[in-house]
C-alpha cells in the first residue's frame, strides 16, 4: 500500500516505519472490510466507506475507546448498519469500550449494552439495554 493512504494513516507518527505502516494499516483496513479500495480516492468512496476509514484510522492509534459522534447520520439503513456491525465487531475483538451518540433508538438498542437517554440535557435513562422499554413512558420523552 503504496501513497496517499500510507501518509493519510500514519501522519505525524514518527515511530511509524513504512513497513510498520502497511502492516499496521493492512490489518485494519481489512478488519472494515476497505482493502479493495485502497487505492481508490477518498472522494470517490460513498458514505459508508468513508466512516469505514475513519474507524481504521482511529484504530490506528491502538485507543482503549472509541468516541462515535453520530457515525452513521448521513447513512442509508443498509450503510448505517454495516458500519454498526463493524463497530460492534472490532470493538469487541479487541477489548476497546466504545461510546456512540446516536438519535436512532432503534439502533441504539440493538448494538448497545448500555443505554443513556438525554432529553433537553437531562439524563432521563441510564441502565441496561433490556431495561429500556421503548414502547412506555420512554415514547414520550424520545418522540417516537
Amino acid at each position: 500500500m503504496e501513497g496517499w493512504a500510507i501518509n493519510q494513516y500514519c501522519q505525524g507518527r514518527w515511530d511509524c516505519t513504512q513497513k510498520k505502516r502497511k502492516r499496521k494499516l493492512s490489518i485494519y483496513w481489512k478488519k472494515v472490510d476497505m482493502m479493495k479500495y485502497a487505492y481508490q480516492r477518498c472522494s470517490e468512496l460513498s458514505g459508508g466507506q468513508k466512516q469505514r476509514v475513519g474507524i481504521a484510522r482511529a484504530l490506528m492509534q491502538n485507543p482503549v475507546l472509541l468516541l462515535c459522534d453520530e457515525p452513521i447520520a448521513s447513512l442509508d439503513p443498509k450503510s448505517s448498519e454495516r458500519v454498526m456491525d463493524y463497530l460492534r465487531k472490532i470493538t469487541d475483538e479487541m477489548g476497546i469500550t466504545c461510546i456512540v451518540n446516536l438519535h436512532q433508538v432503534d439502533i441504539a438498542t440493538k448494538y448497545s449494552d448500555r443505554i443513556i437517554g438525554l432529553n433537553e440535557g437531562y439524563k432521563v435513562f441510564d441502565d441496561a439495554v433490556e431495561k429500556f422499554d421503548k414502547r412506555k413512558r420512554w415514547k414520550n420523552l424520545f418522540r417516537f
